[in-house]
């Protein structure tokens, strides 16, 4: 048996491979795994098309929340909807993780009777589980991905059971002897789970990187060392291999060689490695939490957690450094050409979103809000009296006070929340999945810094500039026929809180229309 490079993909026996294929009762995704699958695949998936998937499943929906807000994304604020968890995994990781969920429930569902399921179970989720966070410690850049192939690392085993289903249960070995399975897999049909898994994720057009990563995570002599999926196969295979040890009784003699190797093979830091019995622990709970499975078996004594920091800690520091500074160097450009790309959607003076970004981004954001029927608010900000500032005190100081309430504006809102420069001393902020009351909240918070805020003046002097702010908002009843109307509305808002005194916050009413004649294309007043 090998793994084949080319777009074959993996070569079997081909008896075993005409009895794989005649086979009517191989694991397989179900309907929302396959829905989902179909989306990994579409470069121009969006959060609304992966909300849509996954509110399919109510019990779906309701761990993806959970997992949202699990310590494994640790976030002060509380993430209240599936539009935020999913802002908040990212696309990638929400299929992912979905995909996980889905298939879980599938490999469930088809195990056999002869087939030890809750070791099988418990060992995927362990391996899972390690192979995460080994990625992340790596940085590897893959978490949620390398959580789906250490979950699916031992797929081929189910097939095996559907093909043979008294297999498992005429072995003459323990099934948690990982190895000798293994060897008795080659010995009795020619190929062991690991080749299985990875053609079975093959015909599920599973990304490469899957494929590979399971049919290497036994045989990492299978694939390509020069490969761009070689050290994501590393992690699945290390991953393994810490599962078994974990349960060995032997006081950390087979423990400490595997976190060696994974320190040596994944080049992780001795920082970052001395912790990692620690996080592996907290990552178990959560994990068997989430999955309402027991990983206790899997845990690491405090004994062994202490033992491993001592070991780890005196490991040859010269390699890692070295490592290291790889490492840093490629990240140092990777975060040079994201800071270039930040640099050409903000505004150079307050280092804000510009208004091309904004206009982007509202319509994004307005299209998602009337789809799902998710609430929006888009609020108007326009400095009182600016203009004096420039005439008395000069320009100079007109662009301290702008950047100084950029700061202010950006210290009231969320890491998903819109502030741009709209021009002059007019900002616009932008909260998605906001309804009124908590942005009602915001807009006095931003009130009551710019009262209380002192701009030093060149003759020793401080001034104080207030703010007015207009609020439009998109939900309970409200709605808008475009992005342009709403944030016309926000600014219809402003200037009636400039006519009632400055220095507040009005929201829109539709009676400000036929009360002032004003267009949506109105210019605030300063």
């Amino acid at each position: 048996m090998t793994v084949n490079a080319e777009p074959d993909g993996f070569l079997l026996d081909q008896q075993l491979l005409v009895h794989l294929e005649k086979c009517t009762t191989l694991p397989s995704p179900p309907t929302v795994a396959m829905r989902i699958l179909d989306l990994s695949q579409d470069p121009d998936v969006d959060i609304a098309k992966v909300a849509d998937v996954v509110s399919m499943d109510p019990a779906l929906t309701a761990k993806i929340l959970r997992i949202a807000n699990s310590p494994l994304y640790a976030i002060r604020r509380k993430t209240e909807n599936l539009r935020q968890a999913i802002m908040l995994l990212g696309l990638n990781g929400t299929l992912t993780m979905a995909l996980s969920f889905s298939l879980s429930s599938s490999m469930h569902n088809n195990a056999g009777q002869g087939f030890d399921y809750t070791l099988f179970w418990k060992r995927s989720l362990a391996a899972a589980t390690c192979s995460r966070r080994l990625s992340v410690a790596a940085g590897m850049g893959a978490g949620e991905e390398m959580f789906l192939a250490g979950l699916l690392q031992d797929i081929g085993m189910l097939a095996i059971d559907k093909l043979q289903p008294d297999f498992y249960s005429n072995l003459d070995t323990d099934q948690s002897d990982h190895n000798m399975v293994q060897e008795l897999e080659k010995r009795a049909i020619g190929a062991d789970h690991a080749a299985i898994g990875g053609w079975l994720l093959q015909q599920w057009n599973l990304p490469e990187t899957l494929q590979y990563a399971v049919a290497g995570s036994h045989n990492l002599e299978f694939v390509d060392r020069q490969s761009e999926h070689f050290s994501h196969a590393i992690c699945v295979a290390v991953s393994g291999l810490l599962s078994d040890a974990l349960l060995l009784d032997d006081g950390g003699q087979s423990l400490l060689p595997v976190l060696n190797l994974i320190k040596e093979s994944l080049a992780i830091d001795d920082e970052t490695m001395s912790g990692l019995p620690e996080t592996l622990n907290e990552d178990f709970m959560e994990v068997a939490s989430v999955f309402e499975t027991d990983l206790a078996d899997y845990s690491l004594s405090e004994f062994l957690v202490d033992q491993a920091k001592e070991t780890l800690l005196l490991r040859n520091l010269q390699t890692i450094q070295k490592s290291e500074q790889l490492r840093e160097e490629t990240q140092m450009l990777e975060t040079r050409t994201r800071s270039l790309e930040e640099q050409a959607r903000r505004d150079g003076l307050t280092g804000l979103y510009n208004r091309a970004y904004l206009d982007e981004k509202i319509e994004r954001e307005f299209k998602m809000a009337k789809a799902r029927d998710w609430p929006l608010v888009v609020m108007f900000v326009d400095l009182d009296h600016f203009k004096n500032v420039n005439d008395t005190y000069g320009h100079q100081i007109g662009d301290e006070v702008l950047r100084a309430s950029a700061e202010i504006l950006g210290t009231c809102i969320r890491n998903d929340d819109i502030v741009a420069r709209y021009g002059g001393e007019e900002f616009v902020i932008i909260l998605p999945g906001c309804p009124q009351n908590p942005a009602s909240v915001v807009t006095e918070r931003i009130i009551n810094k710019f009262r209380n805020k002192r701009h030093p003046a060149h003759d020793g002097t401080e001034i104080t500039v207030t703010a007015s702010i207009g609020m439009a908002v998109m939900g309970e009843g409200v709605t808008f026929s475009s992005a342009l109307e709403l944030l016309g509305a926000a600014d219809k808002a402003v200037y009636v809180a400039k006519d009632q005194g400055r220095n507040r916050s009005v929201t829109y009413s539709s009676t400000f229309d036929q009360s002032m004649n004003l267009d949506s294309n109105l210019v605030s007043i300063s």
